[in-house]
């Protein structure tokens, strides 16, 4: 997983807990913390350290990631912005993520391993299925869910978990 996800993930949390908690989370885990955007790092590692901040605030672990998601697709967005100004509409986009940017990873990182996406539009909006051999289906929820805003209707996201490592995603309009 690129580093970039963990170092996010270390300025979320010292901006909602403070130094102190990543400090301990660090500590619980065991890890050095010395994490680069541009490093690769064993996702097992990010799924450790939500455990521990778990543990030490009673939140629930896929409440956190989600949450963690919106932190780290304000992070893409500001990176990024045109890969959502060039879209016209929130189906596009969640069309172009597998089709344009999980291609552009590959390209800059060959050894990269980005979840698959299927993605079909339906009359009501879009069916999104996330395929990974990471179980993070919490931050592809988080995530979708952060993209919401950024494109024009009201939508709202339904999770239906699938076989094996398949979880589906129906992006409605309302």
């Amino acid at each position: 997983m690129k580093g970039m996800v963990f170092t996010d993930f270390a300025t979320a949390v010292e901006q909602t807990w403070g130094e102190d908690m990543l400090d301990d989370i660090l500590d619980d885990c065991g890890l050095s913390g010395a994490y680069t955007s541009v490093g690769t790092y064993d996702h097992t590692q990010l799924l450790a350290l939500v455990g521990a901040l778990s543990a030490r605030t009673g939140t629930p672990a896929p409440a956190l990631v989600r949450t963690f998601a919106h932190h780290l697709l304000a992070t893409l967005h500001s990176a990024h912005p045109r890969f959502f100004s060039r879209v016209p509409d929130l189906p596009t986009f969640l069309g172009s993520i597998e089709t344009h940017i999980h291609e552009e990873v590959r390209k800059l990182y060959p050894e990269s391993r980005p979840p698959e996406l299927t993605v079909s539009q339906t009359p009501e909006g879009v069916t999104l299925v996330y395929r990974s051999h990471r179980p993070l289906a919490d931050l592809a929820h988080g995530l979708i869910e952060a993209s919401l805003p950024h494109f024009p209707g009201d939508w709202t996201v339904e999770r239906r978990p699938g076989p094996d490592t398949a979880t589906t995603f129906l992006v409605r309009r309302q």
